[in-house]
């Protein structure tokens, strides 16, 4: 019943932008933002939320993450903040089953549950698994930042202190309201605990950079193998082009994913296709419109490949373009190797095409005013096709009735392509190869 009431207000808010493009959705933001975004429920939130943590010894923590595998490594902000705060606390995070290789050797993370096994929202057994890891360490305190759980579906003593999600929610909404300010949910997780815990203790004020994943030795030789066997010229830099995401409306259409790869063959590069997962066999689709002598740089990563595997080979790629989906932030994290002698390269530029999703909140950019950057030594960037229709409520894209077009139609690839040659220097190098070309003539 929950679900057809949030279905029918959604398809309610497509009505309206459609007949209202532009001010319907400045109305609908502007209407949220006095709603939620106002200074007064953050505050009242913070407060609440603050009165909570005056008195306890919180030696036990658990996290609960959102669902997905992008939320894994975006609510990782929060658990090092809070490693910030109480370097010797136990603190444990309860995420998606697939994430598991991606945070298995963080050294902020006290004990890794990997719970959620994919659905749209937690299962039954999802929740008896929490529960079970709640009965069996009576926690000081439990963070939830999962919107699908409430504190009515979890067994907490009435010693544990709990704090849901909703402060950080009010506080991203007010961030959006300034285009200066920085509102991406990772950097605002970290913000979340930094605004709970101002005076906990004497602490070195660090830097927050951005998320981490921890690969192994294993994951970085087949990663390796697999670049090696690939039969492409190593000389060449190297794009990775995702075509999937897990929703229609953050999934870059098809035609426009073929244009985009058609001029990317017209670079002297070679392209890594990634499988798809959501949308199955879509490399297939994009690779069969290509004519056939537009192929031969291509290679396809494998739907089978490991997903740490996957985080790897994203490393030693220069470019990697994707829309909004969980493979975004795991290109986005910094990548450490589980043997402190072994290195990755974190010099992947990324590129992100956002559809519905706020991209301030979700995406990286280097240059962009009120953007978060990748926790990369390269730069980031994200490409927004004008939309008449977006508006802050598209966040939750399970219940957008519009069409992808509405979001992804008038995507500038050529501003993409522009930007590719310009990271590369390919209008210098490829001048400099046509002088050479003459002289080899002459």
């Amino acid at each position: 019943m929950k679900e057809k009431i949030i279905y029918l207000f959604y398809k309610f808010i497509s009505f309206f932008t459609e007949l209202f493009p532009r001010s319907g959705s400045r109305i609908i933001d502007a209407v949220l933002f006095i709603l939620l975004g106002n200074p007064l429920p953050v505050n009242i939130i913070r407060t609440i939320n603050r009165s909570r943590l005056k008195t306890g010894n919180f030696q036990k923590i658990c996290v609960l993450c959102d669902m997905n595998i992008g939320d894994s490594i975006i609510v990782q902000g929060a658990i090092l903040g809070l490693r910030d705060f109480l370097p010797d606390a136990r603190i444990d995070y309860v995420i998606n089953q697939s994430a598991k290789d991606l945070l298995a050797g963080s050294p902020e993370i006290s004990n890794l549950f990997a719970v959620y096994s994919g659905s749209i929202v937690p299962t039954r057994q999802d929740i008896h698994a929490i529960n079970e890891i709640l009965t069996r360490t009576k926690y000081d305190l439990v963070f939830n930042f999962c919107p699908f759980i409430s504190s009515k579906d979890i067994a907490i003593s009435s010693s544990t202190k709990f704090i849901n999600y909703h402060g950080i929610a009010a506080a991203v909404i007010r961030a959006e309201k300034d285009p200066m300010a920085k509102n991406h949910m990772l950097y605002q997780a970290h913000q979340f605990i930094e605004n709970l815990f101002p005076d906990f203790n004497d602490r070195e004020n660090k830097n927050f950079r951005g998320g981490h994943i921890y690969l192994s030795r294993e994951a970085a030789n087949k990663a390796a193998k697999f670049i090696n066997g690939s039969g492409l010229d190593p000389v060449r830099p190297k794009i990775f082009l995702n075509p999937d995401a897990s929703c229609r409306f953050t999934r870059i259409p098809l035609d426009i994913q073929v244009s985009l790869l058609q001029r990317l063959t017209e670079l002297p590069v070679n392209i890594l296709l990634g499988a798809g997962h959501s949308k199955r066999n879509i490399e297939f689709s994009i690779l069969k419109a290509l004519p056939e002598n537009r192929r031969q740089n291509i290679r396809i990563v494998p739907a089978v490949t490991p997903l740490d595997v996957y985080a790897a080979i994203i490393d030693l790629c220069d470019i990697y373009i994707t829309g909004d989906t969980g493979p975004l932030h795991i290109a986005a994290a910094r990548k450490y190797a589980e043997r402190k002698t072994d290195k990755f390269r974190n010099r992947t530029a990324i590129f992100s095409v956002f559809g519905a999703t706020p991209p301030r909140i979700y995406g990286y950019d280097t240059r962009l005013p009120g953007f978060f950057q990748a926790n990369q030594d390269a730069p980031s960037h994200v490409y927004i096709a004008p939309s008449s229709c977006r508006n802050m409520v598209c966040i939750a894209k399970k219940f957008i009735t519009c069409t992808p077009y509405c979001f992804f139609g008038s995507l500038d690839i050529e501003k993409i392509i522009s930007d590719i040659r310009s990271y590369f220097n390919m209008d210098e190098r490829m001048g400099q190869e046509n002088v050479n070309a003459k002289i080899m003539q002459a």
